[in-house]
């Protein structure tokens, strides 16, 4: 794509979505001082509507072949306090 030009500028536009679920379990409580400790799950996903990016570089169509989508899942702990 680039023979002698050191610079570079590329753009791309897209849109894209998320999409999940997610769970909160209060497992402990104190009254006296009003804290606890949350545990929580999420699983979900993203991608992007229609082919993907397509980038013009200078001039030139680049297609990085990027595969958009990813499923993902999260378990954690929150502490809180009031």
């Amino acid at each position: 794509i680039m023979h002698n030009s050191r610079r570079v500028h590329a753009t791309g536009t897209d849109l894209d979505y998320q999409a999940g679920l997610g769970l909160d379990w209060v497992a402990s409580y104190r009254d006296k001082t009003r804290s606890g400790l949350i545990v929580f799950a999420k699983f979900g996903t993203d991608g992007i509507f229609g082919r993907g990016t397509v980038y013009e570089i200078s001039g030139t169509p680049y297609d990085p072949g990027i595969h958009y989508g990813a499923w993902c899942a999260q378990l954690g702990v929150k502490f809180y306090t009031r």
